[in-house]
């Protein structure tokens, strides 16, 4: 089922504003001149880890480790909302975006807010996390195309105890996409 231009639209304009709301908030924590973990989050996560610590958990997991996997997820939902705007034809700007709007960060940091310290780490982390939100879209919208009777005039209609089948089964968390493209596809025939 095709959507028509302007829902397109409409989805690519509200994708747009999500992106650099959320671009905003990033700049707004990475290049601010107060150091994050330098005040009563950093305290809270340290309490927290030491707490953890006392109850087994290994002590290699620390502040750091905690910064990095916090910088993947903070650049996740920038890979998901870049890889929604990019068409698929160009699929390998992803690839590059992130690193690149990690790399300015850090030389942003670097040049200019002598309080941050600029890092490898962090450019390594922040690339990881794009990578990742880009690729949730990317593999679901070329996953599974939506059957049209133009497209395949040959497939069965499926029954409708196959369809509630199919959709039920695909309902729960990030199968619901694919949950709405059988039942368009059961639909459509």
């Amino acid at each position: 089922m095709h959507e028509g231009p302007k829902a397109s639209r409409f989805r690519r304009r509200i994708t747009g504003v999500l992106f650099v709301g959320y671009a905003l908030f990033v700049v707004a924590i990475t290049l601010t001149p107060q150091m994050p973990g330098s005040g009563t989050v950093a305290r809270t996560v340290n309490r927290v880890l030491a707490a953890l610590h006392n109850r087994g958990l290994p002590l290699s997991i620390d502040y750091l480790t905690i910064e990095f996997i916090g910088n993947i997820l903070m650049f996740i939902p920038l890979g998901v909302f870049m890889a929604m705007l990019v068409s698929h034809r160009h699929w390998w700007v992803l690839l590059f975006t992130g690193t690149l709007m990690s790399g300015f960060i850090e030389l942003t940091q670097l040049l200019f807010l002598p309080s941050r310290y600029p890092e490898v780490r962090d450019l390594i982390s922040n690339s990881t996390g794009f990578l990742l939100g880009a690729l949730g879209p990317s593999s679901s919208d070329f996953s599974l195309p939506t059957a049209t009777p133009s497209s395949n005039a040959t497939a069965k209609t499926p029954s409708a105890p196959q369809c509630r089948a199919a959709t039920s089964a695909l309902r729960s968390g990030i199968w619901q996409r694919a949950a709405l493209r059988v039942e368009v596809a059961c639909h459509s025939f």
